[in-house]
């Protein structure tokens, strides 16, 4: 239950209507998972990142792809920045090189706002998260118009007693710890891609 909670949680943050990947039969849909598949691999080479999930909006044609990815590492709001910036960047030229799907774009040449990445770190070999303050989600949000950076933290929720009539008695309420949720930040995606251009153009950046 505390898995499914946390799934939620990320969908309805990045304000996002995901839909499974294409209408049943549609001929784009095979275009799509051939790049994200390609993307996928290369991401999980280059940065360590697995995906775990992808989807989209595409009710006539491909106007958004959406990739979840999971990464076992403690991560800063400026790594993270730099991540979630070079993947959408990634992401809008693959669709672009791919001219089999191009004809099934809802715009062309496909936007970064089409270009839907959510990347969630935690503890290695854990569904834990780093409780310190770094950066525990990182996805689009308002239309890909923003990065919103999520941290994570205990809190404290009381589980109410339940009474049984039948044998009249009470069970004691209880205090429970779970993982949530909170915003660090939230900037808009120029912003963002301003700030690691200037750390690039300093030598302090990755240029991948």
């Amino acid at each position: 239950m505390q898995k499914l909670v946390k799934f939620f949680t990320i969908f309805f943050l990045c304000a996002y209507a995901s839909a499974p990947l294409a209408v049943h039969g549609a001929v784009y849909e095979r275009y799509v998972k051939e790049i994200v598949n390609a993307f996928a691999k290369d991401v999980q080479k280059e940065y360590s990142l697995l995906c775990v999930g992808s989807g989209g909006k595409m009710p006539r044609d491909v106007e958004e792809i959406y990739i979840r990815f999971h990464a076992d590492q403690k991560t800063t709001i400026e790594e993270a920045r730099e991540m979630i910036v070079a993947l959408k960047t990634k992401l809008v030229d693959r669709v672009n090189a791919h001219e089999k799907i191009r004809p099934f774009l809802h715009e062309y040449p496909f936007t970064l706002r089409g270009a839907d990445i959510t990347i969630i770190f935690h503890k290695p070999k854990s569904a834990s998260y780093y409780l310190d303050g770094s950066v525990a989600l990182v996805c689009s949000a308002k239309l890909g118009k923003n990065i919103a950076y999520q941290g994570a933290e205990l809190q404290k929720k009381t589980i109410f007693g339940m009474i049984d009539t039948v044998r009249n008695t009470v069970a004691p309420d209880r205090v429970e710890e779970d993982e949530v949720f909170i915003p660090l930040l939230e900037e808009p995606y120029e912003e963002a891609v301003r700030i690691v251009q200037e750390k690039r153009q300093k030598g302090d950046g990755k240029t991948g």
